[in-house]
């Protein structure tokens, strides 16, 4: 409904009223009452008109406004959702190299681990190895000791040792000792299982019975 249907609608009740109470007698006095009337209804009216035109710009702004705030509301969410998705995006990333440097690292852990493993074995094989030098240079000392004393002066050892064992001299041979107990070298080399006549100073000679 517009101002100006309600302006003549208003107008029509007015003048009925007025026509309907006042007496027939008066009527110009009437038709002037209804003037002033009228006069002071439209001023109402336009002090009506004028709020209305100002109610509709106020609602027109605040439409236009919220229109705006709907669009910046909007672009702000769709901005944001892009920043997110992005920052995800970029978390993503990060997180498939940190896996892969992961996995990268334990596949180096588990080549050292088969390389310390490798040496352990390696240095328990050298400290076997060690151990068993060690037990050949014992022995190899204990026979150098022997060599020693075999090897001795001969002045400082004892020919005879009992009657039936004789210690080697220097210049000794097989057939002088066979001689000097009265055996024969055949005998003196089966007694002490020799496969020839040579014999070496400070080695020990069993002497076999006489007439053997």
């Amino acid at each position: 409904m517009s101002v100006k249907f309600l302006k003549l609608s208003l107008l029509f009740i007015l003048v009925g009223a007025a026509l309907s109470a006042a007496p027939p007698t008066n009527n110009r006095d009437v038709f002037s009452e209804l003037r002033t009337m009228c006069n002071n209804h439209e001023a109402e009216l336009r002090v009506l008109e004028e709020k209305f035109n100002n109610q509709e710009q106020i609602i027109e702004s605040l439409q236009k406004e919220l229109k705006n705030s709907h669009k910046t509301f909007q672009e702000n969410v769709k901005g944001k959702a892009v920043t997110v998705e992005q920052r995800l995006t970029a978390l993503e990333s990060s997180l498939q190299l940190l896996t892969n440097d992961i996995s990268s690292l334990r596949q180096h852990l588990e080549k050292q681990n088969s390389v310390i493993l490798s040496l352990h074995d390696k240095v328990s094989g050298y400290e076997t190895g060690l151990a068993q030098h060690g037990n050949n240079i014992t022995h190899l000392q204990t026979a150098l000791q022997t060599l020693a004393e075999v090897v001795q002066e001969p002045s400082k050892q004892q020919p005879v040792l009992d009657g039936n064992s004789y210690r080697v001299q220097a210049g000794d041979s097989l057939g002088k000792i066979a001689q000097q107990f009265g055996v024969t070298i055949k005998a003196l080399r089966d007694e002490n299982k020799l496969t020839s006549d040579r014999i070496i100073a400070g080695q020990i000679l069993n002497i076999p019975p006489k007439n053997s």
